[in-house]
């Protein structure tokens, strides 16, 4: 996983310099930052904070702190252990947001977004299918301008879920 494999490398290619267009990169540079906790954090107070007197405002909050702590927890050792270098590195790059050249593997913005998502998609079942949307999208543009790889993406995704489903309040029933 440190170097990226051909497959990756080409799908990169893909999707930020060959499938691309003017509206779309507009609109996917300014998109991608609801993947910053500094963006993502105020949003889901907002909304536990419309919610704060049903069921869901009780155990709310503490999914939502302990979701972000584990997933960026869990993005920052990968990071360390893995030590892929950013797309930059490895083929040629049209950013859409300022460079960086710091670890690739995982993707903070998706794992993040993944895992806030889980989180608000258990306490409110009915936005599942829009959070899924709007978090694959956040992955998305990760590659799109010019990040990430795809595999980053997908291994965040996962971080991301796996994250918000070690600290959501499962029901305890017993027969």
């Amino acid at each position: 996983m440190r170097n990226p494999s051909t497959l990756d490398v080409h799908l990169f290619t893909l999707i930020n310099r060959r499938y691309t267009n003017g509206v779309l990169d507009w609109f996917f540079a300014r998109f991608t930052h609801f993947g910053l906790g500094g963006v993502q954090l105020p949003l889901v107070a907002l909304v536990w904070w419309f919610h704060r007197h049903e069921a869901a405002g009780a155990t709310m909050p503490s999914a939502v702190i302990g979701s972000f702590l584990v997933a960026t927890g869990f993005v920052h050792l990968i990071k360390r252990r893995v030590k892929r270098l950013r797309p930059v590195a490895h083929t040629e790059v049209r950013f859409l947001v300022p460079e960086t050249r710091h670890g690739s593997m995982p993707s903070g913005h998706t794992a993040t977004t993944f895992a806030l998502a889980t989180v608000l998609a258990w306490h409110f079942p009915l936005w599942t299918l829009p959070l899924l949307i709007v978090s694959a999208l956040i992955g998305y543009s990760r590659v799109y301008v010019g990040v990430h790889f795809l595999s980053d993406v997908l291994v965040a995704a996962v971080i991301g879920v796996v994250s918000a489903l070690l600290c959501i309040p499962w029901p305890l029933t017993l027969t």
